[in-house]
């Protein structure tokens, strides 16, 4: 079975379409069961597609991960720098079962030259300013979710709470080829619309039966132009008999 971001394309619309209506979970009750799941995932493989407009520019570029089970996995992901020169860069976690590698692209493709930093399993942090890093820097927050007791998503739906901003749960069940699938949605906005001036919108699709985020939409408008955006789009693989070579979780003794 395949999660694809393309299936979740078809189901989203706007906020008010009266296929979503109130769901019987609380926002942070869903939050904290995909985090359970991101926690205990095993036997998937990650594809995710990252776009972004802001203060350094607009790009475009990929994630993705492979992960045998909590302790064993290897993940890819894009970080947008602080300034334009800085571009997307791409970090890396390798864990084999006993330490957790980390590896940053300190220029851009020259990624595989960079040493590895060694942490032991569950130290990957998770960004302090998360409503913030859910704009630039969203993939890592989810993935730092894999393997580690990491709460990303219940850490971003306490603090959009706590900052005041408006907090839903949507579902709708959506049937594709006699198939009936699960949706929910997470919903924050600060009471302004998007498409008007000082808008600002967080907006997250999950698939229930699997529990995993397909989609993630943000906008924040700065006046009356576009101050920041970023959509990510996330491809799950749950399919059973995927092979995983130990070599690939094996980094590069040179760089160690």
């Amino acid at each position: 079975m395949i999660v694809t971001a393309a299936l979740a394309a078809l189901l989203i619309g706007a906020p008010t379409n009266s296929d979503w209506h109130a769901a019987h979970i609380s926002a942070l009750t869903l939050a904290r069961q995909v985090d359970a799941r991101l926690n205990n995932l095993s036997s998937t493989k990650f594809h995710g597609y990252f776009q972004y407009t802001g203060e350094i520019g607009r790009g475009f570029c990929g994630a993705e991960a492979e992960v045998k089970n909590s302790h064993v996995f290897k993940i890819v992901y894009p970080t947008v720098g602080k300034k334009e020169d800085d571009g997307i860069r791409w970090r890396k976690w390798v864990s084999n079962g006993q330490v957790i590698l980390t590896q940053s692209e300190l220029r851009h493709n020259q990624f595989d030259k960079q040493p590895y930093t060694t942490r032991f399993p569950g130290n990957r942090s998770l960004p302090s300013t998360v409503l913030r890093s859910w704009f630039d820097d969203f993939t890592h927050c989810v993935l730092s979710g894999i393997g580690s007791q990491n709460k990303p998503l219940s850490e971003f739906v306490k603090a959009a709470s706590k900052a005041g901003l408006k907090v839903s749960c949507q579902e709708k069940v959506v049937s594709i080829q006699g198939h009936k699938l699960p949706y929910n949605q997470i919903l924050v906005t600060n009471g302004i619309s998007a498409k008007k001036p000082g808008g600002l919108l967080y907006e997250v699709v999950i698939q229930s039966q699997f529990m995993l985020p397909t989609s993630i939409d943000n906008i924040r408008m700065q006046g009356n132009r576009l101050y920041q955006s970023s959509l990510t789009q996330c491809d799950w693989d749950v399919s059973r008999n995927q092979s995983f070579p130990e070599a690939d979780f094996k980094p590069d003794p040179k760089l160690g």
